[in-house]
This record gives structure tokens, C-alpha cells and sequence, in this order.
């Protein structure tokens, strides 16, 4: 190849020790110059920064190569992602709108559950894991973890006596005040044990059941079932109170908290009907003691309405209790 030169260039040579030698060629006519095969510096060499001159290459597949950070870019002609060199060696692809990744390489930050993920980073330890209440994330529940998880309410129905089929006879399961009777209602296979409670008269029954220890000292309601043998829709005031015995308390004669008084109307001939107390005080009580619950009538109606004129027949009692879980 030759390439020409217009001859009134002023030419520079600079030897190599350093002189300048100038060559003026506007007064030389039309001349044509012939470069050699290139330029050379004796004693020295010419070179170029690589790090401003970018490197483009692409392939099928993830890159391999070796990379200089701030120089090398790659191109995966398989999927399309672009690549570039962070670190020396490292390649790194430049993120997508829409792209996946292996749980391992997620190190940090919280991935949404519609994605999968938790939307939590932060955590307790020995706690169970619950949904939070806008549905969006899972969190630490509040206490630790147990059989149900979390908080809530159990129920446990204590039955008031029980028929002995084998005796033909009925047998109370609670204590009780001297004219509190026993008696027989129904016919087989329905028949059931119930306590009379006369009116007219004061007259308690009570029994013990373990607190669990996931017990917390909030929220106790009762449930007293019971039914009538009239036809009279009058009142019954029931009454319901509770006392707890640690170790060393005095288990026979355990001081009650206050009780409630309910006035509970009678529904019809054998009908049932339930008495429900709200807010029952637990005062002096934890979890994991024996608390009595005793169920009463104010049969003179000191407390409150009590017009029905025959017995009121308790049937059982059921509590209601707030627990954490364990």
C-alpha cells in the first residue's frame, strides 16, 4: 500500500539524541513519499493504556475468560445478558427487569412472599413464625413456640355428676353445701346426672383442675349449662367465683375472689340454658396452680332476680382462658 503526502508539509525527525532535524519540502516541487515499514524509536518502545480502550467480546454461554475491571464487556449471545468485568477475573451480569436466582445466592435484604420468600429479615430466636396481620410478610410471634403456637383461648368443660350404671346410682363430682342433691334426668341412652339446687336457698358446689403452665392471668369466662323441670320462663341467679392454691397455700379453705351474679331466665320443661360469666377475677393466680371454681345459687335473690320456683339443675360448666404458647 502507498499513501501520498502533499509536499508542502514541514516535516520533524527527531534522532535519538534528541536533536531536532526539520525538512521543509514546500520549496522541494511535487514530490511523492513512500513511508518504510513503520516507526521505530531506538532504545525505546511505543505503548498504549489499556485500561481507557474497552474490550468487547461475546460468546454462546456464560464468560470464562480472564477480565481487566473497567475494560472487558461481554455478551452472552445464548440469553442475551450483558456482562462486565468487576473485579479482576470477576465477571458480573448487569440485572435484569425479570431474572432468578438460587436460594444461596440471595445473602441479604427480604424477598416477598409472592415471590416465595419471607419479606422479614429480622427474627427471634425460639419463637413460632406467624403470618403478619397485613398478610404481606411472616414474623416472630409473640411468645414462644408450642403445641398450637402463639396466643389464644382454650376451653375445658368440667361435667357436674355422672350416673354409676353399675350402682344404679348417681355420684356427684364436685363438693357441695349440705342440701345440694343429686338426681336422675332423661331417659337411656341419654340419661344424665344433674345437681339440684332448691330454691329459695344459698347454696354452692365447687372442684379443682390444674392451671396449665401456658396459663396467662387475663380473660376467664364461664359457662354454667343448666335446665329446669317447668314449664316457667323465670330467672335463676346463678353466682361463679374462683380461688387458686400455690405451694404451701391452704388447699382446704383457699380464699375466693369476688364473684359474679347472673340472672339466667329458664327457657321451658327440660330446655337448656346457659348462665355465662364475663370477666371472672383470677386475682392471686398462676399458671401451674390448682384453681378451685365454685358455681352457686342466690336462691333469696340478694344479689339480684331469683323467681323461679322449683330447682335449678346444673349440668356442667365450661371456662374459657386466655394461654401463650409454651
Amino acid at each position: 500500500m502507498r499513501t501520498l503526502f502533499p509536499i508542502w508539509l514541514t516535516l520533524l525527525a527527531v534522532t535519538h539524541s534528541g536533536a531536532e532535524t526539520r525538512l521543509d519540502l514546500r520549496n522541494q516541487g511535487k514530490k511523492n513519499l513512500e513511508p518504510g515499514v513503520g516507526v521505530a524509536i531506538l532504545g525505546s518502545t511505543i505503548t498504549s493504556d489499556d485500561a481507557v480502550i474497552p474490550h468487547y467480546q461475546s460468546g454462546a454461554g456464560q464468560p470464562v475468560s480472564n477480565c481487566s475491571p473497567g475494560r472487558d464487556i461481554y455478551v452472552d449471545t445464548t440469553s442475551g445478558i450483558l456482562y462486565y468485568c468487576r473485579a479482576v477475573n470477576v465477571w458480573q451480569a448487569l440485572p435484569q427487569d425479570a431474572h432468578s436466582h438460587s436460594a444461596s445466592d440471595i445473602s441479604s435484604g427480604a424477598l416477598a412472599l409472592s415471590r416465595g420468600g419471607t419479606n422479614q429479615s429480622a427474627w427471634t430466636g425460639g419463637r413460632c413464625v406467624q403470618v403478619s396481620g397485613d398478610g404481606l410478610k411472616l414474623e416472630s410471634a409473640g411468645s414462644s413456640c408450642g403445641s398450637g403456637g402463639g396466643t389464644g383461648n382454650a376451653r375445658m368443660f368440667f361435667r357436674i355428676a355422672h350416673r354409676d350404671t353399675e350402682a344404679s346410682a348417681n355420684r356427684m363430682e364436685w363438693g357441695s353445701t349440705a342440701n345440694v342433691t343429686v338426681a336422675n334426668s332423661g331417659t337411656a341412652p341419654t340419661t344424665q346426672a344433674l345437681m339440684l339446687f332448691p330454691d329459695g336457698e344459698d347454696n354452692t358446689a365447687a372442684r379443682t383442675f390444674a392451671l396449665p403452665v401456658n396459663w396467662t392471668n387475663t380473660n376467664l369466662t364461664a359457662r354454667l349449662f343448666w335446665t329446669a323441670t317447668t314449664n316457667s320462663t323465670t330467672s335463676v341467679r346463678w353466682t361463679f367465683d374462683v380461688a387458686c392454691v400455690g405451694v404451701g397455700d391452704d388447699f382446704t379453705s383457699p380464699p375466693f375472689n369476688t364473684a359474679l351474679s347472673v340472672s339466667s331466665a329458664n327457657t321451658g320443661n327440660n330446655r337448656l340454658n346457659i348462665a355465662t360469666f364475663n370477666g371472672v377475677s383470677t386475682a392471686n393466680c398462676s399458671a401451674g396452680e390448682m384453681m378451685w371454681i365454685r358455681i352457686g345459687r342466690d336462691g333469696d335473690g340478694t344479689t339480684g332476680l331469683d323467681d323461679l320456683t322449683v330447682s335449678g339443675a346444673a349440668v356442667g360448666v365450661e371456662i374459657e382462658f386466655s394461654t401463650s404458647g409454651v
